[in-house]
């Protein structure tokens, strides 16, 4: 209040939490784990004793939340980064009318986290951030001839090129043979506090949808099928399989392992004290072991990383630390399974 009246202020910017560790800095840009603008009390706090605007900028992540905010008279201004390298037309959208169209960020903080450890600034759902030169946000219709493109697999890959083809003028026909779209992202939002990845699909979703492709779901397309066609582009986008036969000695074909996939399909239930073993330290390994773990099994994970999640980033790894540490998994890193 005192520094707000010296008239040396424009306005303040607030922002909760602090960046003196590892565990504090992963709040100043909350992640999908935490619940949306959870500092925005402070702000608000704020602004009710001072004369000049206040700013804030932690999780807004939509046009809709931005404006109850703003409506509400909490704060005077909001800050929306995230939310603008999911989608950099945000704004533009919102001017015409196109809300239902903005890609909203998910919170998955691949963009912080590459930042802080020194890499390009990319978005987990929008290939097109940082990468403009080569790839555009915006689609243009093609001015050559009018192609039929198949993709097989409704994945995010998938999804994504039926989605650019159909912008760019094309008939395009996509099969998927589980009865919805979504692919692994449909796996890895159901693992604790990540659901909000199932957001990355609802917008593809809803996309490919409003753009007219032609989605042919619960089908399993075989050579005959995709020629019947008459395709003048095959795309084949159908995911990656689990890499549980690497290690023979882990025991798949005898029924002694499962792989993540399994598990969070539900189609294998965990049973009794449950060894993870994380060969990469990404979301992966340390989702699985939360999923099992929340549903009140003894976990203990591996990994032959120096730190269990080493390379989830920097605002990720804290989140999931407080996640297994309140379950009470054990953590072993260092050590080759």
């Amino acid at each position: 209040q005192a520094m707000s009246e010296t008239g040396m202020l424009d306005y303040l910017s607030v922002v909760g939490s602090g960046a003196d560790t590892h565990n504090t800095l992963a709040n100043c840009m909350p992640p999908m784990a935490l619940p949306p603008e959870p500092f925005v009390h402070l702000a608000g706090g704020i602004k009710s004793v001072v004369k000049i605007p206040v700013m804030h900028a932690q999780s807004i992540r939509d046009a809709q939340q931005a404006e109850r905010l703003l409506a509400s008279g909490t704060v005077d201004m909001v800050g929306m980064t995230r939310a603008q390298i999911a989608d950099p037309h945000l704004v533009i959208k919102i001017r015409d009318g196109r809300e239902d169209q903005i890609k909203q960020c998910v919170g998955a903080n691949y963009c912080i986290d590459r930042q802080y450890a020194g890499l390009d600034v990319l978005c987990v759902q929008n290939a097109a951030t940082s990468r403009e030169r080569t790839m555009p946000h915006v689609i243009a219709k093609t001015s050559g001839p009018k192609r039929k493109v198949v993709v097989v697999g409704a994945g995010p890959a998938g999804l994504e090129a039926a989605r650019v083809a159909r912008e760019r003028g094309h008939d395009v026909v996509l099969f998927e043979k589980q009865p919805q779209v979504g692919g692994q992202v449909n796996l890895a939002a159901k693992a604790p506090k990540r659901e909000q990845m199932a957001g990355i699909i609802r917008w593809f979703d809803l996309e490919t949808t409003r753009l007219g492709v032609d989605r042919r779901l619960g089908v399993e397309a075989d050579v005959s099928m995709i020629m019947d066609e008459r395709p003048d582009i095959v795309v084949l986008a159908t995911g990656g399989i689990a890499h549980t036969d690497q290690n023979p000695e882990w025991g798949v074909a005898e029924g002694l392992s499962v792989s993540g996939w399994d598990i969070l399909s539900g189609r294998v239930a965990p049973q009794g004290n449950v060894l993870v073993y994380d060969g990469i330290s990404t979301h992966a390994g340390a989702g699985v072991a939360d999923f099992i773990s929340s549903r009140g099994h003894l976990v203990e994970i591996v990994t032959p990383d120096v730190k269990i999640a080493d390379d989830t980033g920097g605002t990720t790894f804290p989140i999931m630390y407080r996640q297994l540490y309140a379950q009470g998994v054990i953590l072993t890193p260092n050590y080759w399974l």
